[in-house]
């Protein structure tokens, strides 16, 4: 674990308003943690004040859970609840759960999916797939669950 300096905290800040149009998550006090995950191996986690708020997996940069649940700033899918307990168990997204689709994804966004009844984050997910080709599609999983309630990063504690 160690701390990250101005230029890195300027550039990570950077790279979130590119990736997600938000930006400031970390001030002078950013903090780098590597992380083996079971699944993929080394992972940094980005956390201010003992909140993760940014995974580094492999190629994959994506606000924890946490962090979207505080404010959801990613695009939202809504899924049925009837869908809840497997995306909660790691589950990708299928087809047929979906009942909401938010405009202008493109194939390895970065996406909340959240329930229908609440609207709470359940997962941070990946498109599979464009949101035009989402939408025309009847079966098949369409999101890969990259990050979910009670998951190694859920319960990480810092």
């Amino acid at each position: 674990m160690h701390n990250l300096s101005k230029k890195d905290i300027k550039e990570l800040n950077m790279h979130i308003e590119d990736n997600f149009g938000k930006a400031d998550f970390f001030d002078k006090k950013g903090l780098i943690k590597k992380y083996q995950d079971k699944q993929n191996g080394v992972t940094n986690v980005f956390y201010a004040k003992e909140d993760i708020l940014f995974i580094q997996s492999g190629d994959i940069f994506f606000p924890s859970l946490k962090n979207i649940l505080k404010n959801n700033f990613l695009p939202k899918f809504i899924v049925d609840m009837k869908a809840i307990s497997f995306v909660t168990n790691g589950a990708d997204i299928m087809r047929p759960g979906i009942t909401d689709f938010p405009n202008g994804i493109e194939k390895g966004d970065i996406v909340s999916v959240c329930d229908e009844t609440h609207q709470k984050p359940l997962c941070i997910g990946m498109a599979m797939f464009s949101g035009d080709e989402i939408k025309s599609m009847d079966k098949g999983k369409v999101i890969r669950n990259i990050h979910y309630v009670s998951d190694d990063f859920w319960n990480l504690k810092i």
